[in-house]
């Protein structure tokens, strides 16, 4: 049987049921007290919430009033996109920019002041103008009133006046009726004179006619006779620009006694004549060879190559030198018509030709080109030559060359025209490359075609055929010319091309 004085059981569950029933006490006071504080809280915040929403209701009320004072009824006051027009603040700064304009201020009050200053502004001009105005009216009616006065005055005037009208009608109308009488008279005589006029007319419109056919016809016989005259004469007027001084015909050197002095040009061309000449820049005939200026070497001394040279007639010292190109202290002019081929292959020189025109110090004032399109005005008597290329026939070109061809003879004959007014000589392009000592430095022969082919110097061989297209030669091949062995070396270059010459 256990002791009395030791703890049991049931002391143990009274132990635990008091301390349980303190904790729920303290528990239960605890949830009271939070419980009253916030019942007091729900009590004050719906006291807060019916003030703030009694506040927000009249704040909505104010809007609404304000909405209503400016017009803009819309639902969105548009604090979040003021730019939108269906909102009250968008609707606002739309009507300030629009109805504001130049006057429009930052808020909307400040831009009806100014509106209002603007307007009371207005309204004064509009006043002083009504007082102008007014002002006028007054004016004008005074000068109505002397208007009418004047009208008054001018209506008994014209009554006078028509009166007096019909009194001169009447004794113009006499004057008149017997003025007309005498004017058909003279009418009568004018349509017999007029048509004696129209027979003498005809007669002699008819002898004008036959007048201007026999003007034409003598012209045309005049023309042909002066050609025929000047190809049988074959004048000029053209005198020697210098002489040759010393001759080396081994270097082809020849000096003549022009220099910086008469302001010669380098690679300026002339043609040698013979002493015997019949006259400079004449022909062909005379020029024994060309030559072009190297260097110039003192004031009347140039040195000049030996372009072209006659080894029967050899260029010597005394012969006479000219070009046509060159005039001491002058700038000669040219005109250029027709097709220009300085060398014979076909193509057009025109730009070679312009070159070497102008490396001479001379120019080209009036030109037409490949196309048929004429530069300058008319010729002068400044021109020197009128230079004459190959004039096309529209019957020989191809189909699209054939507008060019007319528009190069139309103006072949205008600068005939010209040039017979002014007294301008007139050459072809090889009479003309012969007097500038012009010798072609290439000839391109392109299989095919037509173009003469001669070699200037060497022999011919009588082992080929003359017929384009077979060049077969018995004779023996120059060892210039013959296949050489190609010798490798590792290491080193192939010497293919040792010892090659170049030509044309």
């Amino acid at each position: 049987m256990p002791s009395q004085n030791q703890p049991t059981g049931v002391h143990f569950a009274l132990i635990f049921l008091f301390m349980a029933t303190i904790m729920l006490g303290v528990f239960s006071f605890l949830y009271w007290r939070d419980y009253n504080e916030a019942q007091i809280a729900a009590e004050q915040a719906g006291a807060n919430y019916q003030k703030a929403e009694a506040a927000l209701r009249r704040a909505n009320e104010k809007i609404e009033e304000i909405k209503k004072l400016i017009g803009h009824q819309f639902d969105s006051v548009g604090l979040q996109d003021p730019e939108d027009p269906t909102t009250v603040l968008g609707a606002i700064t739309l009507h300030m920019e629009r109805f504001g304009g130049d006057l429009a201020q930052s808020t909307y009050s400040g831009t009806v002041e100014k509106l209002r200053q603007e307007l009371d502004t207005v309204t004064q001009e509009r006043n002083a103008r009504q007082q102008d105005q007014n002002q006028l009216k007054r004016e004008i009616l005074a000068l109505q009133n002397d208007y009418q006065t004047m009208v008054d005055e001018a209506t008994a005037a014209r009554d006078r006046a028509e009166r007096d009208k019909r009194v001169v009608i009447a004794n113009k109308e006499e004057a008149i009726a017997a003025k007309d009488k005498e004017i058909a008279g003279l009418e009568d005589d004018y349509h017999q004179v007029q048509a004696e006029l129209e027979r003498v007319k005809g007669r002699l419109e008819n002898e004008v006619a036959l007048r201007d056919d026999e003007i034409r016809k003598l012209t045309a016989i005049n023309i042909r006779l002066n050609e025929k005259i000047d190809k049988e004469s074959d004048k000029s007027f053209e005198v020697a620009d210098g002489v040759v001084r010393w001759v080396d015909h081994s270097s082809k050197r020849v000096w003549i006694n022009l220099g910086h002095f008469d302001k010669l040009y380098d690679r300026t061309g002339f043609s040698v004549y013979t002493k015997m000449h019949q006259g400079i820049g004449r022909g062909k005939a005379d020029i024994k060879g060309s030559i072009e200026v190297l260097r110039i070497l003192d004031s009347h001394l140039a040195e000049c190559r030996i372009l072209d040279n006659d080894i029967d007639r050899p260029i010597a010292t005394g012969d006479p030198v000219y070009t046509p190109l060159w005039s001491p202290g002058l700038t000669n002019s040219f005109s250029l018509v027709g097709l220009i081929d300085i060398d014979g292959d076909g193509q057009s020189d025109r730009q070679p030709l312009q070159n070497l025109i102008t490396a001479a110090g001379a120019k080209v004032d009036n030109e037409v080109d490949d196309k048929g399109n004429r530069s300058g005005k008319a010729l002068t008597v400044d021109t020197k030559f009128l230079i004459v290329g190959k004039i096309p026939d529209p019957t020989e070109v191809l189909p699209g060359d054939k507008d060019a061809a007319l528009e190069i003879i139309k103006h072949h004959s205008q600068m005939l025209k010209e040039a017979r007014q002014q007294g301008v000589r007139v050459v072809s392009l090889n009479d003309f490359l012969s007097f500038i000592g012009f010798k072609p430095t290439r000839r391109l022969w392109v299989p095919g075609t037509e173009v003469p082919w001669r070699l200037q110097q060497g022999s011919k061989s009588t082992g080929v055929s003359p017929t384009a297209g077979v060049r077969i030669s018995t004779g023996s091949t120059s060892a210039l010319y013959k296949p050489r062995r190609v010798r490798t070396n590792p290491g080193q270059k192939q010497k293919v091309f040792r010892g090659a010459r170049a030509g044309y």
